[in-house]
């Protein structure tokens, strides 16, 4: 899917996944998605909340080369 960011646009590959921690302040489970595109890795990430809504969100702001 197409992703904007400060960066550009991307064509990218979502992933989502839970990652799961058994001791400390932040056990239990967290949902995230990850958006990669060729060339370039990660253009976006995002947590979510037990309700769904977004938590976090990460993107890309620049290319340097």
């Amino acid at each position: 899917e197409a992703v904007t960011t400060p960066a550009g646009t991307f064509q990218c590959l979502k992933l989502t996944f839970t990652t799961s921690s058994e001791k400390g302040i932040g056990s239990g489970n967290i949902r995230s998605a990850l958006w990669i595109a060729k060339d370039i890795g990660m253009v976006k990430t995002q947590t979510y909340k037990d309700d769904g809504k977004v938590n976090t969100t990460q993107v890309l702001t620049k290319i340097v080369k």
